[in-house]
Formats: C-alpha cells, sequence, structure tokens
C-alpha cells in the first residue's frame, strides 16, 4: 500500500508570508528515500531556499555518502526496503565521525512506541507525512543551527587545544631555560660562601645570604610552576595513605624555625594520634606553604603566628592564623588563582603561586582549602583533610 502524501497542496501566499517572516540557516542537506518522487520533491522545496540537497536511495547508500561528505543535517525516511530508518540512524549515531549530524526521521508513524525507537536510535527530530513546506524548513534551519553551533563549538575547542599545547610547550621551554644559569648561580654563591665566608664582613656576608636565598626562593618558584602545572593536568601522583596529621605538620614547620626571626611562633598538636587519609608529602608541602605566606605577611618584630591541628567529625582540621594586615573580602576568593598579586602596606608581595598550589593539592586529595580575614585584623588559612 503506498505512503500518505509526503506533502498537502497549499497556496504560494501562504508559502511566501512565511519565507518572509522567518531567517533562514542554510547547509548541506543529505536526504534518504527510497522512493524517487519523494527525494525529488524534497530537494525541489529545499533547493530554492538555499541549502545544497544531495540524495540517497537506501540506507546502505546514505552510510557510504556520509563517508565521502559529512552533511548538516540528514532527512532520513523510516520505511524503506532492507536497512529501515531506525537501523541507519543507529549506525549513524554510534559512530563519532558522524554522531553529532542531525537526524530528522521522516515517518508516517504516530504510535508512542515507534517514536520512542527513534528517539532511542538518536533521532534528533521528526516530520510526519504529510509534511508541510513550513514545517520542513522550519525543523531544517534549526537543525542547520545546530549543526553550526557544534561545528563552531568543535572548532574553538580544537584552538584551545592548541593553545593549551603552547602553552605547556612553552612552560617547559622557560623552565628548561631557567634551571640552567640558575643552577650555575646557585653553585657559584655556595662557592663565594664556602672560600670567602669567613672573610668576609657583615654587610657583604649579608648581602651574600640574602643572594643564595633568593636563588633558591626562585628555584623554589619554578618547581612550584612544574607542579601546579602537573596538578592542573592530573599528571601529580598523589599517594593516600593514612597517617599521623600531627606529625606531618610538626616535621613541616620545624625547618621554617630560622626564618621567624623575632615572630612568635605557638605550635598547637593533639596529644593523640590524629589519623587521616591523605598524601603526606603533599599536605606537608600545603602546611609548609601556608606557614611561609604568613611569616612573609606579618611584622619581622611584632609577628604572631599560631598553627593549630583540630579534630573534626569525619575529617582533620589544621589552621594557620596570624596577625598580619589582613585580606579584603572581595580577594578573599581569589587568593587562590594563579598568579594573584596581593599586597600590604609595606609593598609585601605574593605571586599566587604556593597558594594555588595548596589549594591543588587538597582538591587531588578531596580535601577543602579556605580563609578567613578582616583587613587589619590577622589571617586564617585552613583546610580539611578526610579522617581515616
Amino acid at each position: 500500500m503506498p505512503e500518505s502524501p509526503i506533502y498537502p497542496p497549499q497556496s504560494n501566499r501562504t508559502l511566501n508570508g512565511f519565507i518572509e517572516n522567518t531567517p533562514l540557516s542554510t547547509g548541506h542537506i543529505l536526504v534518504v528515500d527510497d522512493e524517487a518522487p519523494n527525494r525529488i520533491l524534497l530537494k525541489d522545496w529545499l533547493g530554492p531556499y538555499g541549502h545544497q540537497v544531495t540524495t540517497a536511495s537506501s540506507g546502505l547508500e546514505a552510510l557510504q555518502a556520509v563517508e565521502t561528505e559529512l552533511p548538516d543535517v540528514i532527512v532520513l525516511d523510516v520505511r524503506m526496503p532492507g536497512m529501515d530508518g531506525f537501523t541507519v540512524c543507529e549506525k549513524l549515531k554510534s559512530n563519532v565521525r558522524t554522531s553529532m549530524i542531525p537526524v530528522l526521521l521522516l515517518t508516517s508513524l504516530h504510535e508512542r512506541e515507534d517514536r520512542l525507537r527513534g528517539m532511542r536510535a538518536g533521532a534528533n527530530d521528526f516530520l510526519l507525512k504529510p509534511v508541510d513546506l513550513p514545517d520542513l524548513l522550519l525543523r531544517v534551519r534549526n537543525a542547520v543551527r545546530l549543526r553550526n553551533l557544534h561545528n563552531e563549538l568543535e572548532t574553538k575547542l580544537q584552538e584551545i587545544t592548541r593553545q593549551e599545547y603552547l602553552k605547556e610547550s612553552l612552560l617547559h621551554m622557560i623552565v628548561h631555560d631557567l634551571r640552567t644559569p640558575l643552577s650555575a648561580m646557585d653553585g657559584f654563591l655556595q662557592l663565594l660562601r664556602m672560600n670567602l665566608g669567613e672573610k668576609l664582613g657583615h654587610r657583604p656576608a649579608h648581602c651574600l645570604q640574602q643572594a643564595l636565598h633568593a636563588s633558591q626562593k626562585l628555584g623554589h618558584q619554578i618547581d612550584l610552576l612544574l607542579d601546579i602545572h602537573r596538578l592542573e593536568e592530573g599528571h601529580m601522583p598523589v599517594k593516600a595513605v593514612a597517617h599521623d596529621l600531627s606529625e606531618v605538620v610538626d616535621k613541616a614547620v620545624s625547618p621554617l624555625r630560622p626564618l621567624f626571626g623575632d615572630r612568635r611562633l605557638q605550635l598547637d598538636c593533639p596529644s593523640t594520634r590524629l589519623t587521616v587519609m591523605g598524601d603526606p608529602g603533599l599536605l606537608g608541602r600545603v602546611v609548609s606553604n601556608l606557614v611561609g605566606n604568613a611569616i612573609a605577611f606579618t611584622s619581622p618584630l611584632e609577628g604572631a603566628i599560631s598553627v593549630r591541628v583540630l579534630p573534626r567529625p569525619g575529617c582533620a582540621r589544621v589552621e594557620v592564623i596570624d596577625n598580619g594586615p589582613g585580606i579584603e573580602l572581595a580577594n578573599q576568593q581569589a587568593i587562590f588563582d594563579k598568579f594573584f598579586q596581593a599586597s600590604d602596606e609595606n609593598n609585601t608581595r605574593s605571586s599566587g603561586l604556593g597558594l594555588t598550589f595548596c589549594k591543588l593539592a587538597m582538591d587531588a586529595q578531596k580535601g577543602s582549602i579556605g580563609v578567613i580575614s578582616e583587613p587589619g585584623a590577622g589571617s586564617q588559612f585552613w583546610f580539611e583533610v578526610p579522617a581515616s
């Protein structure tokens, strides 16, 4: 029995009014139908409105056609001998190369199960016979726009991927080019201190020590850049094991004691073991960065820094509290962003790399980190790590 007519008659006046008031997106349309009159009719309808139309008389021919050239939209008849439209749609959607091409199923089927089957096959829309031209043009237009949007996003993604690759290459090139002269400079400074340390006066010896400290700090910043990049890319190895958090904090703070000078340090840890699950190395570096940040932003003479380890339900918390200048509320979210710049009245500055590392390191361990601060009243940096 022949199918119902594909197109009901309607006046040119109706079509002209529709076209004049409807902006159309045009593209390459593949029409798949085993009935030649239907293919010709659809081509004659779509062609005058700017679409490039190609046709296929079977599902197999359609699959071969998309291998040669990808269309923007496929108008696909459901009832065809051999491979029906549902099967063709499933094959198109299961292929990565063609999965994002919008498919409009052309059918006279009205049963709910048939429409559900079409949706399960991946169809983007339906054209029910008998089809009228305004309906066809609108649905094809929307499908072309969808395809164009996908193409634009894909192009932007490719550009972003290219830019990320260039950024990664540039980062490794800069780090490599910096490491060699930095290692040489550090080596020569160490040699000068070994050979001339006792012969130098107080001020030259102090300058030499400051130069050594600056070179080591620069090396630390370079290491942070690489570690931040590895954490962002998910390439930093994270070895989560059960360990005593108090022990990690104590080991992290001890090497920093000479940097405190006249600043007061209060270290409060539980007397009993506080077992958490995390990477001891990364957690130790988080503590070191937070304490180092507190040292940098407190007065050498009046600075006071407190490091506390506290048990919490389901986790443990570490707080690093200082009496420095504090942080404006508007900056408290951005303080962990890469390359964020913060300054106090003495022009002490932070590159933001250390805090960025802390944020990424805690994210990698399913922990959390934050800051509580008020300008003029100091800051409390904290992080929480899951209990074992």
